[in-house]
């Protein structure tokens, strides 16, 4: 049964691509001291040094929030789906926080709710205690974006900052903007790197899966399963270990469940990188999330969870949930997409940015194999996506 289980949730994820190439390393690898390191350690093996605060939010989930000082405006980074603030510094020096430090930026690298940097909250126990777990991108636009953001300006002084979000980072930073509308006023400029705020057009091998995304939970709502890959979870450890056995598991996890289900970059992901990765990576989701986003896909819209009917009148004083007015996104807001992504596309992509009010810029990376999580893992992020974000922060988010 705890192998239909695993199956289950791995079909579950609503994970990113990325591919294999067994050439060029960007960093050294060793697999000893690097794959359990904190943001903090990591930094340090780039010669930068790290602070680390905690943050409560209004619900009472305690957060940690990493800082690099620097002496222009302050960066926040809101890290996707099934991620940390670990993702900023994983190439070493070839990430993007570490760039960005080196370019003078006071960089903040938040986390939020559920991962293994935000499992503490002032009563409730994420072990035992089921209702920690009731939570989605919403709870983490409503809740987590503003502490931290309120943390960043209370510490640096600041009025506003500048932020960089990926993926579900942009969905919660969406739900912020539109349901707490004075934090457009905190925010100079919000660089999107692969933005979800729809899922009409996602490519078939992730439509494939969130087409049974209803039965899924159903499962693990009966299972009682409200946390997915958690670290020293029977379901991350095998991953870990399948995808760490060789070249030929290697090769197989960048094809799935990461390259089949959003796009496949020959050159995105080097073998060697593979076991950091995944020792990495899958640091907590929470089942909640997971609908959320398969009701958008079912739907169409961006629009808060859907309880069903009878409950949402209970809720929201309707039958169908509200959905995120995304006109009042106010906040200037530069969008980078990749042509190979399956799971930000194109077409979906591009109806956002008609939405956005104070759309800045709205451009494809120019690789056109770029897939959605090259803006964090690949290779060669710093050749094709960091002088864009320099750009836009140097011109737009003064």
């Amino acid at each position: 049964m705890r192998l239909v289980v695993i199956i289950i949730q791995i079909l579950s994820l609503f994970t990113f691509s990325s591919s294999e190439s067994t050439k060029h390393s960007d960093i050294s690898y060793n697999k000893v001291s690097k794959e359990r390191m904190n943001f903090t350690e990591l930094s340090r093996e780039c010669g930068v040094y790290a602070e680390e605060f905690e943050v409560v939010t209004e619900d009472g989930y305690i957060l940690t929030l990493f800082h690099i000082p620097g002496k222009k405006k302050p960066v926040l980074l809101v890290h996707g789906i099934g991620d940390t603030s670990n993702t900023w510094v994983l190439r070493g020096n070839k990430s993007l926080a570490i760039a960005l430090v080196r370019e003078g930026y006071d960089v903040w690298a938040g986390n939020i709710r559920g991962n293994r940097y935000g499992r503490k909250h002032v009563n409730l126990n994420p072990d035992t205690d089921e209702t920690f777990w009731d939570f989605s991108f919403h709870q983490v636009g409503l809740f987590d974006w503003p502490a931290m953001i309120d943390r960043v300006l209370k510490e640096t002084k600041q009025t506003k900052l500048n932020a960089i979000a990926h993926s579900q980072g942009t969905t919660s930073f969406f739900v912020l903007s539109t349901l707490k509308p004075e934090y457009n006023e905190k925010v100079e400029l919000l660089i999107a790197l692969a933005p979800v705020a729809f899922l009409d057009h996602i490519g078939p091998g992730m439509a494939s899966i969130a087409k049974l995304g209803p039965l899924i939970a159903k499962v693990l709502k009966t299972l009682r399963i409200n946390e997915i890959f958690a670290d020293g979870n029977a379901d991350k450890k095998l991953m870990e270990s399948f995808c760490t056995l060789g070249k030929l598991t290697e090769k197989i996890c960048t094809i799935f469940p990461l390259g089949i289900i959003t796009g496949i970059n020959p050159d995105g992901i080097e073998s060697e990188f593979i076991p950091l990765l995944f020792s990495q990576y899958f640091a907590g989701i929470s089942r909640k999330t997971l609908e959320h986003y398969n009701q958008m896909y079912f739907s169409g819209k961006f629009a808060q969870f859907d309880y069903g009917p009878s409950n949402n009148l209970l809720v929201y004083g309707k039958i169908a949930p509200p959905e995120y007015d995304l006109s009042k996104v106010r906040t200037k807001t530069a969008i980078l997409y990749g042509e190979n992504d399956m799971m930000a596309t194109v077409e979906d992509v591009q109806r956002l940015g008609r939405l956005l009010p104070n759309l800045v810029c709205i451009k494809a990376i120019k690789d056109e194999k770029w897939t959605h999580i090259d803006f964090t893992w690949g290779r060669e992020a710093y050749k094709y996506l960091f002088g864009h974000i320099i750009e836009l922060l140097n011109k737009n988010g003064r």
